[in-house]
């Protein structure tokens, strides 16, 4: 049975974005690449975790689940690892956002996640509770890459720091699709669907 690889979007794709931009090249063979479609709403009210779960992961029983997330895309992945902890076997991450500017400048000011002290999360403060619980238990076998001119890359620099030095990749380049189909190539060349973690945790 093929391994699936759900290709989670940003705010403003479209669908078709991943295949139009080239993002489906170099899949590797065995793997199904499927485009989620389109619901930035779902981030925003904080439900994304349960939908993916629930459309698209728990359906797929029986077979090796992957994420790639692009921007928010990236942090609806992380969503889902924590409301469902071990139900994917890996992700990619190109330019994640992580919360608005400020949250991220007070991590940053702490010294980093592992410094960062979240404080009160309330109900509906669904950044400040995500980044609280990467702090606290990042996810496994994660694989990141992010412009060095990003509008992000502060963000990813925060995750970064809870990572294997081995699983980062920083390219020149901007928060678009010439710098992400880059780095996704050259992401694939570490063989992120290849870890002993992710052949553990099918």
């Amino acid at each position: 049975m093929r391994d699936l690889l759900l290709m989670l979007p940003g705010a403003y794709f479209q669908p078709g974005d991943y295949a139009g931009h080239g993002m489906m090249e170099g899949v590797p063979a065995g793997m199904e690449a499927v485009e989620v479609p389109p619901c930035p709403e779902r981030y925003l009210d904080g439900d994304v975790g349960a939908w993916l779960h629930a459309e698209f992961v728990a359906p797929a029983a029986g077979r090796r689940v992957f994420m790639l997330g692009i921007s928010l895309g990236a942090m609806g992945a992380l969503m889902h690892a924590q409301a469902y902890p071990g139900a994917v076997s890996g992700f990619v991450l190109l330019s994640p956002f992580l919360g608005t500017r400020g949250l991220v400048a007070e991590a940053v000011a702490a010294g980093g996640l592992a410094a960062w002290a979240p404080g009160v999360v309330g109900a509906r403060d669904i950044e400040r509770r995500l980044l609280a619980g990467v702090a606290r238990a990042p996810p496994s076998c994660v694989h990141l890459g992010c412009g060095l001119s990003d509008r992000y890359a502060d963000a990813s620099r925060l995750l970064e720091g809870v990572l294997p030095a081995t699983h980062v990749l920083w390219r020149d380049g901007g928060h678009d699709w010439a710098c992400w189909r880059v780095l996704w190539s050259q992401i694939l060349q570490m063989h992120p669907f290849e870890t002993s973690d992710a052949r553990g945790s099918g």
